[in-house]
């Protein structure tokens, strides 16, 4: 079976992205056909914190922008 990336580069700008990006991972988590790939930067502390959480949900890779 075909694996789908879903790539979110506007993670951590925060507001709609990052609220859209969390009901989707939490949504398809218990299905293994999905990978997530998220931007990430160590500017905002809270969605650091917030991230680290939704990790614990599904598994996501990471590049830095």
């Amino acid at each position: 079976m075909k694996k789908i990336l879903f790539i979110q580069p506007y993670y951590f700008y925060g507001g709609h992205y990052y609220e859209l990006f969390n009901h989707l991972i939490k949504k398809l988590n218990r299905f293994d056909y999905y990978d997530f790939l998220v931007s990430i930067n160590n500017h905002n502390k809270q969605l650091k914190t917030d991230f680290e959480n939704i990790k614990k949900i599904k598994k996501i890779k990471t590049f830095n922008s």
